[in-house]
């Protein structure tokens, strides 16, 4: 197989399977940039930017906060920031944006009650409903991404049809809520004057 120090195609190609074998039995087999990879980039962030909400959510709702429950809150950041990388990494385009502005609402949110830019609570919990809205874009954003639908010029499927029906009933409902709630919005920042 060694001839003069350099390994044959035929020795380097068996070198390979080998280590794939070995590596799909303990990782299970992983297409890079698939769906299953995806979804479970965004499974992990989305568990990591409800456990910061969680523990930001915690602090403030203490009496007293005193620095070791912020520090909860900075790892669980971390981890989100870290989640994000993930994401940036192998996520397409749409997801990767809103858990761009899901993350920095968070760290916005999370930093202005840090250092006492909130008059009271109700200020606090209206940003809150912002990054509930920000998390839900960005689920929104990962159904798409993650459609197991036939491509568009395969519609003698009947399930090709049934899936687009139900999509377009989410994204109706979705934008039937997000008016809601900017009315809502915006009677209630009328009427505190801001």
């Amino acid at each position: 197989m060694v001839d003069g120090g350099i390994i044959t195609a035929g020795a380097g190609r068996a070198v390979g399977t080998a280590a794939s074998k070995v590596l799909a039995g303990q990782f299970g087999r992983v297409r890079l940039g698939g769906r299953e990879e995806r979804r479970a980039v965004y499974g992990q962030f989305l568990d990591a930017a409800v456990l910061f909400e969680a523990e930001m959510m915690a602090a403030v709702t203490k009496p007293i906060v005193l620095p070791h429950h912020w520090r909860r809150v900075q790892i669980a950041g971390a981890a989100t920031s870290q989640a994000l990388a993930q994401v940036q990494l192998s996520g397409n385009a749409d997801p990767v944006h809103w858990a761009e502005v899901l993350c920095q609402t968070l760290q916005d949110v999370g930093a202005a009650y840090r250092y006492g830019r909130w008059h009271n609570r109700k200020h606090f919990e209206e940003a809150m409903e912002w990054v509930v809205i920000s998390r839900l874009a960005f689920i929104q954003g990962c159904r798409r991404d993650l459609l197991y639908l036939p491509k568009w010029w395969q519609v003698w499927r009947g399930a090709w049809w049934k899936a687009r029906f139900n999509n377009w009933l989410l994204r109706r409902e979705d934008k039937r809520d997000m008016i809601e709630f900017n009315k809502r919005h915006a009677v209630e920042s009328r009427e505190r004057g801001d």
